[in-house]
Formats: structure tokens, sequence, C-alpha cells
């Protein structure tokens, strides 16, 4: 049985999943400097450069379908957003002239990269940090790497695992049958928590209130 199972873990690890590499690259604290580290110890030296360079792809491709979401909704913004008035013709005109700066400014930098991908990748990564807000610091960075935030919230926002979800649709699918498929919702969320109840109380847990605690929790706060 042990050897099954460890062909069947070598046989999802054999390729690396481009989600969830994506998702690392995405921890400012990781990179690519992550996969660089483990990817020549899961897949050996000789093939480790081949796997980063599959990552690095997807990542790109990734990368420019969402690219081309945020110009196309940029280029509407702008059909959209017409002067009306003198004063917002000026604005207008003020933005222009703003606009040539930063496109001359962007154009004359010393270190000139392509895109924010690689932007992002050639800084340097952020220190160990245990409570790390990675959300957090996507929404505080949003100016400065707009295509990837939007990328981070999508791909972030990704459950680990699935057995939540899918524990919870299959007991409202019991209870919710074709034949009783008229149940109001208050209905069914007492049939629910009343099978919680009876769960607990076989297996000696005690209900207070919301709280569920088992009988040997009580006598341990009672001595």
């Amino acid at each position: 049985m042990s050897e099954n199972m460890i062909t069947k873990f070598d046989e999802y690890w054999k390729e690396s999943h481009g989600v969830l590499a994506m998702a690392t690259i995405l921890d400012p604290r990781f990179k690519m400097k992550l996969l660089e580290y483990f990817f020549p110890i899961i897949y050996g030296v000789d093939n480790a450069k081949d796997e980063i360079q599959k990552v690095r792809q997807i990542c790109e491709d990734i990368y420019l379908r969402y690219e081309s979401r945020v110009m196309s909704q940029a280029s509407n913004d702008d059909i959209t957003t017409k002067p009306t008035s003198s004063r917002d013709a000026a604005l207008a005109s003020d933005m222009d002239s703003l606009d040539a700066f930063f496109s001359w400014n962007f154009a004359t930098s010393e270190v000139f990269v392509k895109n924010e991908l690689e932007r992002y990748v050639k800084e340097d990564t952020l220190p160990r940090i245990h409570e790390f807000d990675l959300l957090g610091w996507w929404k505080l960075n949003g100016v400065k790497y707009p295509t990837l935030c939007l990328i981070a919230k999508d791909i972030l926002a990704i459950p680990i695992s699935t057995v939540a979800s899918e524990s919870s649709f299959s007991t409202s699918g019991r209870i919710v049958s074709p034949h009783r498929s008229r149940l109001l919702p208050s209905t069914i969320e007492v049939i629910i928590c009343t099978q919680n109840w009876l769960w607990a109380g076989k297996k000696g847990c005690v209900i207070d209130g919301d709280d569920v605690h088992s009988d040997e929790d009580d006598e341990g706060l009672e001595g």
C-alpha cells in the first residue's frame, strides 16, 4: 500500500502546478528565489532550469492576459471621461502634459524593464516575517503594481482545499433532495444544526449556546 501511495505522490508532483507556483511568486518574501532553491532538490539540478522556465512562462502568460484587460479598461475610461467645460478641458490638458512627462520619465530611467512582472521579480525579497499580511501588502502596493495586484486578488483568493465546501454541498444535497426541494431556508438551517447537535451529543460534547465542548473539558475546568 505504501508503494502505491508513493507512486501516486510522485505522479502528482511530477509537474509543478502553474497557479500554485504563481501564488508563491506573488509572495514578496519568496518570489522566484523559493523556486530556485527548492526545484533543484525536487527535480534535480539537470531538470530544475527547465521546470523554472516552465513556471516563468506560465507566469508571463497569465500576466499578459491581465495586462490586456487593464489596458482595455484604461482605454474605455479615457473614452467615457470627456471634458464637459472649459475648466475640465484645462484640467485634461494638464493631465495630457503629465502623461507625457511620466512616459518620458519611464523611458529615460536608468533601469528599464519591460513590465511589472520583471520589475517585481528583480526587486529584492522582503525579510522573513512570520505574521505577514500578504493581501494587505498587495493592497498597499497596488498603485506600483496595478496588474499584478489584480492577479494577486484572483489567485490568492483560491482556497487551498475544497474539502469544506464539498462537505457543505454534500450535507445540503442529502437534505434538499429532488423530493424535498421546497424547504424554507430557516427549515434547512434548523435541520443542519439539529444534526450537528445530535452528533455532538453522541460524541460526549455539551452544547452551551453557540459553543460546543466535551465533558472532559468541563471536568478539567472544575478541577
